[in-house]
């Protein structure tokens, strides 16, 4: 029994006795809709199209906000530790490259799993929220990864965690569409700016400024994503430098040797773009998120 398009409130709070005593055989504003049970053995279920994959999680940190932004790779290696668990339950279905991200580093789509860490809006220095961003979606046999995920492993149960790591539970505050869960980070527009640094292996010439470096490093970028086919930048400005220099640029099992030079920039390009826009060496655990101005 559903419910018409034009039911109104009044009939859906209607009582069964109340529906007995108007003589009529069902509600007011409602249709029976018949359905088949499928004989199993006989038609194998179809895939259906009608509902999409979900493409983010999102988790709120339960301790508040003791993780800093500066440390936010390591939260990000940490959650994705945590849903892949390789060592207890390897993944081993076809679309598990999606989550896992064990691909072709030269694919250009970019379509497999970002882990992600926002600011909080009162504490901006620190972390408030992860994302998990799957551009392509999360296989529907991996979701329970996601939504069985709890916390981040504390230092207890670990040999060793890094400086700056702090374990913290998590409680799964939404799965779904990103533009739902995200919206700050989906907006068209032809200006982005970095909330995280963007960062990059490539290396310094002698006839370039920092400004010249990070112009063509972005630009590079973009012609490694399909995302931003035909797309130049037209402006670069560099933003905050000392601040990009705070935060941890290795992930957690390299060392300091490992970092990348890093940024925080504003570009302005020839096209607008849809995010969420998520640039440079780390772009993967964190580093390189940007949000349309």
């Amino acid at each position: 029994l559903c419910p018409d398009p034009d039911v109104t409130v009044a009939q859906l709070q209607v009582s069964p006795d109340e529906v007995r005593n108007s003589g009529l055989p069902r509600p007011a504003g409602t249709t029976p809709v018949p359905y088949v049970r499928v004989d199993a053995s006989r038609s194998a279920p179809t895939e259906t199209t009608d509902c999409p994959r979900p493409t983010a999680a999102r988790w709120a940190l339960t301790a508040g906000a003791p993780f800093a932004m500066k440390n936010g790779v390591l939260a990000a290696d940490a959650l994705r530790s945590r849903v892949l668990d390789e060592r207890n339950n390897p993944i081993t279905t076809p679309d598990g490259a999606l989550l896992t991200g064990h691909i072709d580093p030269e694919d250009a789509e970019h379509q497999h799993t970002h882990w992600l860490f926002l600011p909080g809006e009162r504490t901006p220095g620190r972390i408030g929220s992860l994302v998990a961003w799957c551009p392509a979606g999360f296989p529907v046999d991996l979701v329970d990864r996601l939504v069985g995920v709890r916390e981040l492993p504390s230092k207890e149960r670990m040999r060793w965690a890094p400086k700056g790591y702090v374990s913290t539970g998590l409680q799964l505050t939404g799965l779904g569409r990103v533009e739902h869960l995200a919206p700050g980070l989906v907006g068209a527009s032809t200006v982005w700016e970095t909330i995280t640094p963007i960062t990059s292996r490539r290396h310094y010439k002698r006839n370039w400024d920092e400004h010249g470096y990070w112009r063509r490093a972005v630009q590079a970028e973009l012609k490694h994503r399909s995302q931003f086919a035909g797309i130049e930048v037209v402006e670069l400005e560099l933003l905050a430098p000392e601040n990009s220099r705070s935060y941890r640029r290795y992930r957690w099992k390299e060392s300091m040797a490992d970092r990348r030079y890093g940024a925080h920039v504003r570009i302005k390009l020839s096209s607008p773009v849809r995010g969420p826009v998520v640039l440079g060496a780390l772009a993967h655990f964190g580093l390189g998120l940007m949000k349309p101005v």
